[in-house]
């Protein structure tokens, strides 16, 4: 059949992978404080590295690294805004498995 909708959960590509890159990238700075201090690593979350990295702020404000951590993250947030703004309708369908 053509020009039946298929079947499935919408799924907006770009959001999905925008949360990746964050995920990503918030780990990555996650695991140098984890490297530096005596402290656990957080859950894989998006909101637990979020909270992690806040905490340890000051450390990471004082680290070599910090421009770096400060760009990175700056670009992520700007790329989620501009995906975040895109009109609805350009995710693709997540097939159900049956």
């Amino acid at each position: 059949m053509t020009g039946t909708a298929r079947p499935g959960i919408p799924l907006n590509g770009p959001a999905v992978e925008a949360r990746a890159a964050i995920r990503g990238t918030l780990a990555s700075w996650a695991d140098l404080i984890v490297e530096g201090r005596t402290v656990r690593l957080p859950l894989r979350t998006v909101p637990a590295l979020a909270a992690f990295l806040r905490r340890h702020l000051g450390w990471l404000a004082a680290h070599p690294a910090a421009d770096d951590a400060a760009t990175e993250i700056d670009a992520l947030l700007q790329h989620a805004l501009r995906v975040a703004d895109r009109p609805h309708g350009h995710g693709q369908s997540l097939p159900i498995s049956a």
